[in-house]
């Protein structure tokens, strides 16, 4: 690595570490809850969109799809 880090994944692993992510009711969807308010996001990974301000204003991949792909990486690698 350069040196630099990447802000959304730190932030997504801060999530990921203090539990905030949990399985959907569906395969491939996920809960996360906010760092900041007392808010859970909906979060599908294919195709990737949350219901956070974030991604509806950049349409872009925001920190809860990153923690919940980490997360989804994380229970596949325990089987």
């Amino acid at each position: 690595m350069n040196g630099s880090s990447d802000p959304r994944m730190e932030r997504a692993q801060e999530l990921l570490s203090q539990g905030k992510v949990s399985p959907g009711r569906a395969p491939g969807y996920y809960f996360v809850r906010s760092q900041s308010k007392p808010v859970t996001y909906l979060v599908s990974l294919n195709p990737p969109s949350c219901t956070c301000p974030d991604f509806a204003y950049r349409n872009q991949i925001c920190k809860h799809i990153l923690a919940a792909r980490m997360y989804a990486a994380r229970r596949k690698s325990r089987w």
